[in-house]
């Protein structure tokens, strides 16, 4: 890596201080049960964690879901696919995103955080597993994000509406 895309130990930290003024926004804008951070735009991930997500606040004893994403698109497939659970959406930039996921790899500030990305803030390798006696993302998800004790293997979304945004969402399990 050159010299001029490496950043500074100094850039990570004040980067990192952003990310924690950031978090600071967020929790006085009124408390949650839990905080579900979506990284990454268009991802598999953020499908099973919607899917699953009323099996998880159950197995949590959740009843209010903080969901921060950088995909503005959450907040309609959010609204049509979760509308029984009391999740409150907040869009980020990327700089924020990143920022905040700096803070947290840097200081793990809550114990009810839960990041629906096996790379970001970094990349545990996981998906290395995939295909290995026939384990999959959605398996990978299920143990290792939501930490269930199996794979629940639900039924993907039904949508018989016409918005063409929340069906390929749900055809392309998030990848859309």
């Amino acid at each position: 890596m050159g010299e001029n895309n490496m950043i500074s130990l100094e850039e990570q930290f004040e980067k990192a201080e952003q990310g924690k003024e950031l978090w600071n926004a967020i929790k006085k804008e009124g408390l949650a049960d839990w905080y579900l951070v979506m990284p990454e735009e268009r991802s598999q991930y953020n499908y099973y964690a919607l899917l699953y997500l009323k099996d998880f606040m159950k197995k949590q004893g959740l009843n209010k879901i903080r969901l921060l994403s950088v995909d503005k698109n959450m907040i309609t497939i959010v609204k049509v696919l979760c509308s029984d659970v009391d999740v409150k959406v907040q869009i980020l930039n990327q700089e924020e995103m990143m920022c905040f996921m700096k803070y947290y790899a840097l200081y793990e500030f809550t114990s009810r955080i839960t990041i629906a990305s096996l790379k970001i803030p970094y990349d545990t390798y996981g998906e290395n597993l995939i295909g290995v006696k026939g384990i999959t993302k959605e398996d990978l998800f299920c143990f290792d994000i939501y930490r269930f004790n199996e794979t629940l293997h639900k039924q993907d979304f039904s949508y018989l509406g016409e918005d063409k945004l929340i069906s390929n969402f749900i055809a392309k399990k998030g990848e859309y």
